[in-house]
């Protein structure tokens, strides 16, 4: 800027440069696979360093360029600082995020340093061995990974916990069957979204891989050796309404859960029930039902 003072017919010019100042350094705290939704995507959360000024965040990706960014959403300040991405497809790759922030005055703070997500992948070894392997998680510091099992019998049990800097490990889950797996690490210190969004807002302490299993999850044979006469599940997939029948002269007890076992849906079948999925998104999901003998778990697709 430039400033010139006229008096008595003499000029005087003063310049001066005033630096642009931006807004601090914006963090992501954490991204990690939501596996409540269905199929699973990646979530981003970060908590708000600057509490003024601030008009919204840029969330960037990393494109089919390593080390390339774009932004692919803004964020108003005021939302809940948390964000799931939509076009994510984590059963498919690691992702790397980073973010930024951009005060009212339209400056930018630098970007965020990257995170990057866990993808696991599931192989069959060697009689009834299953192998895990998934690539490190990139953001925070942690020391340990920490393996999680899914069998309908149990749901989910902590198997096993291995140093942060190994990447595979093996399973050998006795009596076969269906088996689902993901990994976590775990941050030090918990996360905390904030917002006026009436939504979850933590606290998020683990980064999540997606769930992948053992290729066995769908086989129509019945868990625990058992059978209900007569059983029909159908249409599957499912677009409005799912029709479970059976031949059974008792009534029996079923589900309808999400791929990391939770219960979405509770209710008895007397030979035959109608099951609203209307409200349901798209994607996998299980139906498990309990006889005087034991378990059935089937696989339906809601389209």
């Amino acid at each position: 800027y430039s400033v010139t003072v006229t008096s008595g017919g003499c000029n005087a010019v003063a310049h001066a440069t005033i630096s642009e100042i931006q807004p601090v350094l914006q963090p992501i705290c954490i991204i990690s696979v939501d596996n409540t939704t269905n199929p699973g995507k990646n979530m981003l959360v970060w908590e708000k360093q600057q509490t003024s000024g601030i008009s919204h965040y840029k969330l960037w990706k990393e494109t089919t360029q390593a080390g390339v960014y774009q932004v692919v959403t803004t964020i108003p300040y005021a939302a809940m600082s948390k964000w799931t991405d939509p076009l994510s497809n984590p059963h498919q790759r690691a992702w790397r995020y980073k973010i930024s922030a951009v005060d009212s005055c339209g400056t930018e703070s630098p970007l965020s340093i990257v995170h990057k997500t866990i993808h696991l992948t599931v192989n069959l070894g060697q009689g009834q061995d299953i192998n895990l392997i998934w690539n490190h998680y990139q953001g925070f510091e942690y020391y340990t990974y920490y393996i999680h099992r899914y069998r309908p019998s149990t749901g989910w049990l902590v198997i096993d916990s291995i140093p942060g800097d190994l990447n595979t490990y093996t399973d050998t889950p006795l009596g076969g069957g269906a088996v689902s797996y993901f990994v976590a690490a775990k941050r030090d210190n918990e996360c905390w979204a904030s917002g006026t969004a009436k939504d979850m807002s933590g606290p998020f302490s683990q980064s999540l891989s997606n769930i992948e299993d053992n290729g066995i999850i769908d086989v129509g044979i019945q868990t625990q050796n058992t059978e209900i006469s007569g059983l029909r599940i159908y249409p599957n997939p499912v677009k409005n309404e799912l029709i479970i029948e059976t031949n059974s002269t008792t009534k029996q007890e079923f589900e309808l859960l999400n791929l990391i076992g939770q219960s979405l849906f509770t209710s008895t079948i007397d030979k035959k029930a109608v099951i609203d999925l209307k409200q349901f998104s798209s994607g996998i999901y299980l139906v498990r039902l309990y006889s005087a003998k034991g378990i059935i778990l089937k696989k339906i697709v809601k389209e």
